[in-house]
């Protein structure tokens, strides 16, 4: 059993051990005599009282209000720290169970919890903000919440839209409303020129938010913000990238908002694609794949006679990479990399050869070797030949079998009076290859070698056929 004895002091309290048994009695007797409920039951009253003296208090009395008011014994001891009575402490205890937050607020000259409400759902941080308020003449929850719909939270808020020279909560909104969020921001547009509001916000709405390159763009020339707003939506900001876009569009066909569709923020590389010729990104997509990301290779190709991306993967595709060969072919009139091959196979690898070739009328590689094969190398001989009197194939393989292998020389033979190839074959069979001395020798009657006297002699004196030697 409990009783109102010193049981209840700890005797291994070192407080308790400096007490003589004289004060820890007289400390009993204070506690029995505020607490003793008086019906003669005391082990409940006892319990009680130990733990609120054991939970640091040492004022039976002040405890004993606390109780009444059905605090337990930490709490109010929490509580009591901050010089906060508990009836006070009881009326804020059902909306702060901070003692420490309380006390800020009874500090601020708040002194019940619905005012600190109030203030709180006006925007108040802090209740040691309202000092600071206070000083800009806000004394009420009502005065504040005008300058928090602004988004002036704290005086230091309010002193940045001061120093931007801009007053008061309503002149304020306007800014606010034109997605100007600070009193710094302010001050940037105003120091830019940009006094009113209403022109900021057109700015802002078309996805400018900074003052200096709205500015930029203003003193490039571009007065309605909506013109820029089209590359803004494109995540285009930058003011060089904008007027670049803006240029590009006014010199050029090309449909640059597809462009930039396409993922190409930059105007500077599609004014490249567009410089040779390239207007549409999807086209840009299938010369990518044919030559790689490389304008200067787009430029060399078209140079050589590809137009389009198909054209040069089907030169690829059969063997073609060189565009300055392929460009030599197209302009031999070989279109096609299936005619090329046609006239290699026929031993033509020279595109000016084949072009030669063609541009006389010859499409037919095998119809153009069979006159090389007659010792044709070139169109133009053709014409050589029959102006020599020889026209045909069939009749230069005979002058050339005779052993006369030029135009000229037919031409020498013919004028030497000898026009029968068949002739000529005689003449030089019989070691003479000089029209010009078998021309003398007809002169003087002799139509075949086997009547001139010199050549008869020159066999029997040497038992040889005569040659040039022997003649000369």
């Amino acid at each position: 059993m409990g009783s109102w004895g010193f049981s209840w002091i700890d005797e291994n309290d070192s407080e308790s051990k400096k007490r003589s048994k004289e004060e820890r009695g007289e400390i009993h007797l204070e506690w029995k005599k505020v607490w003793d409920n008086g019906d003669g039951v005391y082990n409940s009253t006892f319990d009680t009282a130990k733990m609120w003296y054991d939970a640091g208090w040492r004022n039976p009395s002040e405890a004993l209000k606390w109780y009444e008011l059905e605090w337990d014994h930490i709490n109010s001891f929490e509580w009591a720290k901050y010089a906060i009575s508990p009836e006070v402490a009881t009326k804020w205890k059902a909306w702060y169970s901070n003692p420490f937050l309380v006390s800020n607020w009874i500090h601020a000259g708040v002194t019940d919890p619905e005012t600190a409400k109030a203030w709180e759902g006006a925007g108040l941080r802090s209740p040691l903000d309202i000092a600071g308020w206070n000083e800009l003449g806000v004394r009420s929850p009502e005065a504040l919440a005008k300058w928090t719909k602004v988004k002036c939270e704290t005086k230091r808020d309010v002193d940045e839209w001061v120093r931007a020279g801009v007053n008061g909560p309503e002149e304020i909104l306007p800014w606010i409303q034109a997605g100007v969020k600070s009193g710094h921001e302010a001050a940037v547009w105003l120091n830019r020129n940009f006094k009113n509001p209403k022109d900021v916000a057109k700015w802002v709405s078309a996805g400018v938010t900074f003052a200096g390159h709205a500015h930029k763009l203003l003193t490039a020339g571009v007065k309605d913000p909506q013109d820029v707003e089209k590359w803004t939506s494109q995540k285009i900001y930058l003011p060089h990238d904008i007027l670049e876009w803006r240029a590009l569009e006014s010199t050029c066909q090309a449909d640059c908002m597809a462009w930039v569709n396409a993922g190409y923020i930059r105007a500077a590389l599609v004014r490249d694609w567009v410089s040779v010729g390239v207007l549409s990104p999807d086209i840009a997509k299938q010369w990518i794949d044919a030559v790689g990301n490389n304008t200067e290779a787009v430029t060399k190709w078209k140079s050589a006679g590809c137009d389009n991306p198909e054209d040069v993967l089907r030169w690829k595709k059969a063997g073609f990479d060189d565009p300055r060969e392929i460009g030599e072919w197209k302009r031999a009139q070989c279109d096609s990399p299936e005619t090329v091959l046609c006239w290699k196979q026929m031993g033509f690898r020279n595109p000016k050869t084949v072009g030669e070739w063609k541009s006389a009328g010859f499409n037919d590689p095998e119809e153009a070797d069979r006159w090389w094969s007659a010792g044709v190398y070139a169109p133009k001989d053709i014409d050589e030949w029959a102006n020599a009197g020889v026209d045909g194939r069939a009749a230069i393989l005979l002058w050339r079998d005779a052993g006369v292998r030029t135009p000229k020389r037919v031409k020498e033979w013919i004028d030497a009076g000898v026009d029968d190839v068949y002739d000529v074959r005689d003449w030089i069979k019989k070691g003479v290859d000089d029209p010009k001395r078998v021309g003398e020798w007809i002169k003087q009657g002799y139509e075949t070698p086997s009547e001139v006297p010199e050549l008869v002699k020159s066999r029997k004196d040497t038992g040889k056929k005569p040659g040039l030697k022997v003649l000369w």
